[in-house]
């Protein structure tokens, strides 16, 4: 009970404060031919404050024992790792250099980096069960098995990010001083055993939050569970969306629970292959704000799923993903009436096969069937097959609707567009399209009866200005037929490769609809298919739509 230690070495810069109030147990120690065995030593304080750095000027600082409270466990280790310098030399170097007001960017020089640890209201508990110390041919080569590593309230920060551990521990870890260095050995010589329990954590990093209520992870069974996660950025809705000078996504994501099974840490630490066998989330929801009175710039292309796969650095192979209870809102500020409008997806629930960007074979290919409830109304079912070897990213899109009014679409098409649907009834929309990295084509079959729309005033969608009444006329007479009832839509759509796919595959809804209610000649868009084709020198799209 009590321990104070000190330790200084100034010629290898090191230094060890220790001071415990609280519990240190040893149960045995042993030492023969240079060696030094323990047999189960605990640790155990009170609030912590760990601190590790790189920076040569805290080492011939003297050491301010007042500053270290009662209950509280401190190490401090300062290093060198550039170059054959002596410390005196460096300091000297560090000397000069701030007299001349001149940055140290010689690689012989030193480097400075800085991580705390600190905990005002907890602590880290360490359990050990051996340890054991070789001194021969004075080589210290150090060896232990740590029953857990538990942590308690501990606030961890260093140059790129800060992090608050509330609860967790770590247990059968082993550390070895000849592995230690080599992160990859470490962690292959502790992966058949090293587990996680009850970890709650908050880590802010590149201007993003990252929360997790509980992780945990069992080596032995491969499996493992999160519950209560959480990304998003930092800042607020408005000042992501305000500070961005051209059109930006606000996204925030959060998690009810993900679990995997059979995660093969050592197919990744031998191979560098994640390798999942299952992946289920459970309640996922995503929320995406964009604002488009901002100008719309991109280069980036947005490669389609199975071309982006192969183009992640790190090799990875999800055999399934199941997702169910999800939600998808999408938010947008219209450029037309400077309001904003909501569409989403409720009840999201489906399966996605065949993830990967290794062991690609002839007729792979990417398999989503998903269905959802659009605006808690139409049910909505959708079905992807993408291939992994068309060099086009050529994919085949189906879709079905169930039956809905059309004044369900009204909440977000009066905002966004200043439309309104007066009546109307959807008995049946199915789509079947094939799509590509440039261009897609399919038909779709859109019947509906009693339609009618109405145009608003941009500026006050509740006035009905006389223009808005000469539109509504002319398209409730001309443009837009009332009913449908056999005639087939084309789906056509030239692709915006800046955007990315799920605008795309709206797109080729849309345009489907577009023809089906008389806006669009379908002879017109083959024409244009056909044009693009030549221009583009692609192969035709045959229609097969098989799954």
């Amino acid at each position: 009970e009590g321990m104070n230690t000190r330790y200084l070495k100034t010629d290898s810069a090191q230094q060890l404060i220790m001071e415990i109030d609280n519990t240190f147990e040893l149960k045995e120690l042993r030492y023969h031919e240079n060696k030094i065995m323990i047999q189960s030593l605990l640790m155990e304080s009170g609030p912590v404050n760990l601190l590790h750095t790189k920076e040569v000027r805290r080492i011939m600082e003297p050491v301010n024992t007042t500053k270290i409270g009662k209950r509280r466990f401190s190490i401090g280790v300062d290093s060198l790792f550039q170059g054959n310098n002596s410390l005196r030399t460096l300091q000297q170097k560090q000397n000069n250099l701030a007299q001349r007001n001149e940055p140290a960017t010689d690689s012989s020089q030193f480097v400075t980096q800085s991580t705390s640890v600190k905990s005002e209201h907890g602590g880290i508990r360490l359990s050990l069960s051996t340890v054991e110390v070789d001194l021969k041919d004075s080589i210290k080569q150090i060896k232990a098995k740590v029953n857990s590593l538990t942590f308690n309230q501990v606030n961890i920060k260093n140059n790129n990010l800060t992090a608050l551990v509330e609860t967790g521990s770590f247990n059968d870890i082993v550390i070895n001083s000849n592995t230690m260095k080599n992160p990859q050995e470490w962690m292959y010589e502790n992966y058949p055993t090293a587990g996680i329990n009850n970890l709650k954590a908050r880590v802010e990093t590149n201007g993003n939050l990252i929360q997790v209520n509980q992780l945990d992870y069992d080596p032995v069974l491969m499996r493992g569970n999160i519950s209560g996660f959480e990304f998003r950025p930092l800042k607020s809705k408005q000042e992501v969306l305000d500070q961005s000078y051209y059109q930006t996504n606000y996204m925030r994501t959060k998690v009810d629970s993900v679990s995997f099974e059979e995660f093969s840490i050592k197919e990744f630490l031998e191979d560098t292959v994640l390798h999942l066998k299952s992946l289920y989330v459970s309640s996922p929801t995503l929320e995406i704000h964009r604002d488009k009175t901002h100008p719309f710039f991109s280069t980036d292309i947005k490669l389609l799923p199975t071309n982006a796969f192969k183009n992640i650095g790190l090799k990875f192979k999800i055999d399934t993903l199941q997702f169910n209870e999800g939600k998808i809102s999408y938010t947008e500020k219209s450029r037309i009436t400077e309001k904003e409008g909501t569409l989403h997806f409720t009840q999201l629930q489906g399966t996605v096969t065949n993830i990967k960007n290794i062991d690609l074979h002839e007729n792979d290919s990417l398999y989503i069937n998903a269905n959802t409830r659009f605006l808690d109304s139409a049910k909505v079912v959708l079905r992807v097959k993408e291939s992994y070897q068309d060099t086009l990213g050529g994919f085949l899109l189906s879709t079905n609707v169930s039956p809905f009014n059309t004044s369900i679409l009204n909440k977000a098409l009066v905002p966004l567009v200043a439309v309104e649907f007066q009546s109307g009834y959807v008995d049946t929309l199915l789509m079947h399209a094939i799509g590509r990295e440039f261009i897609s084509l399919g038909t779709m079959k859109f019947l509906y009866h009693d339609l009618k729309v109405k145009f608003l005033d941009k500026n006050d969608t509740s006035r009905h200005s006389l223009k808005n009444q000469l539109l509504k006329i002319a398209a409730n007479t001309f443009v837009i037929r009332t009913k449908n009832t056999k005639r087939l839509g084309t789906v056509y759509y030239e692709r915006d490769r800046n955007r990315a796919v799920f605008q795309y595959w709206v797109k080729m809804i849309l345009s489907g609809a577009t023809t089906s209610v008389g806006a669009k000649s379908n002879r017109k868009q083959v024409k244009k298919y056909m044009k693009d084709l030549d221009q583009r020198k692609l192969p035709s799209i045959k229609n097969d739509f098989t799954f």
